[in-house]
């Protein structure tokens, strides 16, 4: 902070003397991080930016070099941050350096970065959630890039994908103004390469329409991005259009099985099959497919088949908490109400609990509706304590995440005074 000229000129001189130390990997590996805006930066996007010149063992060993050298710190795991005062002075370096080389490097970072960005999912792991909340800032900063930095549409991909995190951590409303800020980016860009991002973030606001009980608006804003991704005459898709109307075939199927409309099981099996033909049959999004399908199968009373797919997801799931095997769990749950066994039903929910706080955070509202069908269980059991106990935390958990007069806190406030009120003992009426 000081305006000292002998003090800025001994830090410029003292980065200039660690400069000339650093190996050409290292080197342009600051440079790149120079490029970025001063906030934490994963390794993923810097990994993909490596240079052709460069072997990706090098690159490796350039960040451990820097971070030997105080010149980079690990913040989270593979989360780095540049001190403010160093990122200016790499920053300062990129500019001064040639022109011809900047640009080729701010041409592989955005490449870097739009990869990166369009694999950012709105399925929230347990070993991430701390993570992604890391993640938002930069996303943040690069939602406000200049869009010549980007290629075409991929100025809206980090709307698109803070518009995902921030619904991913129960963030709905400014997830919403996320989304809207990028499909407006795509289409300005009005290419047949734009297509994908506004089916992602119309998909995306789907998925909060469902969230918030708006299923006829969910169910429009996925046909409508499936009419942008209708395969050419050929009928062949590309990959990345081919994933895109995989996930509004499933954001569809979901709208559709909450509407109660026959077409949601082979809207779903279609989702399925793209997914397991592009990404193979462990990934993560086969596995919430398999999921979604399973449900709306217990829901026609085809328990066996339904029962077959919940547990092929567990065990690609394996023992990883996350976001899907929790809703697993609480589908299981309630296909054992159906079938009457309460006590499955409990410690299917207790599970269910458990992984929530692990994946998705104490204070998430999705916690809430699971301690909310806890209670309803526990207390058809019996377990009266226990049931106004997870009540009263359903309740505090969902006003605090979505407000006291949201209808979802107001049912259940009143399923939760009419649990105590059961519970008073009825007056002697030839008491005085």
């Amino acid at each position: 902070s000081s305006s000292d000229l002998l003090v800025e000129r001994g830090l410029q001189a003292s980065f200039q003397l660690a400069w000339e130390q650093l190996t050409a990997a290292e080197q342009e590996l600051g440079l790149l991080l120079g490029e970025l805006p001063p906030v934490a930066v994963p390794w993923e996007p810097l990994a993909l930016g490596c240079p052709g010149s460069i072997p990706p063992e090098a690159w490796e060993e350039a960040r451990l070099g820097l971070q030997q050298q105080h010149l980079l710190e690990r913040r989270l795991p593979r989360l780095h941050q540049l001190h403010p005062l160093l990122h200016d002075l790499f920053a300062e370096a990129a500019r001064c350096g040639a022109e011809p080389e900047r640009g080729e490097r701010q041409e592989r970072l955005a490449a870097a970065l739009g990869s990166w960005l369009a694999g950012v999912s709105d399925v929230m792991e347990a070993s991430s959630r701390e993570r992604s909340q890391g993640c938002l800032p930069l996303l943040e900063a690069l939602a406000l890039w200049p869009p010549e930095r980007w290629h075409g549409a991929a100025a809206g991909l980090p709307w698109l994908a803070l518009g995902r995190l921030r619904s991913g951590l129960g963030a709905y409303g400014p997830a919403r103004e996320a989304l809207e800020a990028g499909l407006r980016q795509a289409l300005e860009v009005d290419t047949p390469e734009a297509r994908p991002l506004v089916a992602g973030c119309l998909v995306a606001l789907a998925g909060i329409a469902r969230e918030q009980g708006q299923r006829e608006a969910a169910e429009r804003q996925c046909r409508e991005a499936l009419a942008l991704l209708e395969p050419g005459g050929d009928g062949q898709g590309r990959e990345g259009e081919d994933l895109a109307r995989a996930e509004a075939l499933n954001g569809l199927g979901l709208a559709l099985h909450e509407l109660g409309q026959p077409e949601a099981e082979a809207t779903l099996r279609e989702a399925l099959e793209l997914r397991r033909q592009r990404l193979g049959e462990g990934d993560l999004q086969v596995q919430v497919s398999r999921n979604n399908l399973a449900r709306t199968l217990a829901a026609m009373g085809r328990h066996p088949e339904a029962k077959a797919l919940y547990r092929q997801t567990l065990e690609a799931l394996g023992e990883e908490p996350s976001e899907v095997s929790m809703a697993v769990q609480n589908n299981l749950a309630f296909l054992a109400m159906a079938e009457g066994k309460p006590q499955e039903a409990l410690a299917r929910l207790q599970e269910a609990v458990r992984i929530s706080a692990l994946a998705m955070g104490e204070r998430h509202p999705r916690r809430g509706q699971l301690l909310k069908n806890l209670a309803i269980v526990a207390e058809q059991l019996g377990l009266l304590q226990k049931a106004e106990a997870h009540y009263q935390e359903a309740l505090m958990v969902l006003q605090e995440a979505w407000g006291a007069d949201d209808p979802r806190s107001q049912e259940c406030r009143l399923t939760l005074e009419a649990f105590l009120a059961a519970q008073r003992p009825v007056s002697d009426a030839s008491s005085p």
